[in-house]
């Protein structure tokens, strides 16, 4: 409900402006070519607030901002007279051109309005992803992509944000032609593979080709966020609801996909390990010892933890939210065979 509210309010004040520069646009080149402005209105019906100028205009805000108007001496007067010491600044007493000017100085403003945001929007920049891999299995594995590469580029085609990657992507993945893959390593080394896109599936549905590629943003996969932890775990009184895990035995952890592998790493190590969290603001780091135990027939690492959510759902080869530690709980819908290995921790993918 609270998201209709929002929605309905942004979309009156983007009304409000759209009809506010329009009308001005008349206002304004009327002026300029002597027409006698009468009113100015921000919406229809009953006026909520108005007020009369020094050069006699009366400036109206109305109670349905759907529109607006602007009412001009002799406009629409039909029979009314008009004083013959303002016959000059009558609408219906001035040349085609001016009378033109008015009647396209609305649609022109909001034009120009239009190109003035297009620009500040270049000026400030958008928010948009970095082109990073979360996970890479399949195609783009093979082809030697691996996790954390960022692509830079597509054949001769810059890929400096998410978006424009999964356009590249898809154009590439559309022609089936064997295409190389530009990409900047987690040490800053520049690499460049060939993705063998001819390999692709005679049909397949155009918004699932990067998934088709074996390719995994790293903002889509589920965050690496506890939501409980389970009474007498490995984790029990250390860990707690809301942490962010960031590194396991000092291997950084990405995504929640992370955690069944490191801890199963952890575990076959031996020994305790620190595990690296975010609580309130603060990165703490607490020494954890994995479990080895058996869930649902299943012997496996553990901590004892279940995911936590954070209002949207995670994407990649193992994104079902699940208890983490070794056990990545159930299969993702989209999740592919041999992944949920949790005795051999292999519900993340590695390089």
């Amino acid at each position: 409900m609270g998201e209709v509210i929002g929605s309905v309010f942004w979309l009156l004040v983007s009304l409000g402006v759209l009809v506010t520069i329009h009308e001005f646009g008349h206002f304004w080149v009327a002026r300029r070519c002597g027409v006698k402005v009468l009113k100015f209105s921000i919406g229809f019906g009953r006026p909520l607030w108005s007020r009369r100028g020094r050069d006699g205009t009366e400036y109206i805000i109305a109670m349905i901002p759907l529109g607006g108007y602007v009412k001009m001496l002799g406009e629409h007067d039909g029979d009314t007279p008009i004083p013959a010491e303002l016959a000059s600044q009558a609408h219906d007493r001035q040349s085609v051109f001016k009378r033109m000017a008015i009647s396209l100085a609305g649609p022109v403003a909001n034009l120009l309005l239009c190109l003035l945001l297009l620009w500040a929007m270049f000026v400030v920049g958008r928010a948009d992803f970095a082109p990073v891999f979360g996970a890479v299995q399949g195609i783009a594995a093979q082809a030697g992509l691996e996790r954390g590469d960022e692509l830079t580029g597509v054949g001769d085609r810059p890929t400096p944000t998410w978006n424009d990657a999964n356009a590249a992507l898809l154009l590439a993945a559309l022609d089936r032609q064997d295409v190389d893959v530009h990409l900047r390593r987690g040490d800053g080394q520049q690499v460049t593979r060939t993705l063998p896109l001819s390999r692709l599936p005679a049909q397949f549905d155009e918004r699932q080709a990067v998934t088709l590629l074996g390719v995994y943003w790293r903002h889509e996969l589920p965050p690496a966020k506890v939501g409980q932890v389970e009474p007498d775990s490995a984790a029990w009184g250390i860990l707690a609801e809301g942490d962010v895990i960031t590194a396991i035995d000092g291997e950084p952890v990405v995504s929640w996909n992370d955690i069944p592998r490191l801890t199963a790493a952890l575990g076959r190590r031996g020994g305790p390990g620190m595990v690296e969290v975010q609580r309130d603001g603060e990165r703490l780091a607490m020494e954890l010892t994995p479990r080895w135990n058996t869930r649902d027939g299943r012997k496996a690492w553990r901590l004892g933890l279940v995911q936590g959510g954070d209002g949207r759902a995670g994407r990649g080869p193992d994104a079902a939210p699940g208890p983490a530690g070794g056990d990545p709980g159930r299969p993702a819908r989209n999740a592919l065979p041999d992944q949920h290995d949790a005795g051999h921790g292999a519900a993340g993918l590695q390089r």
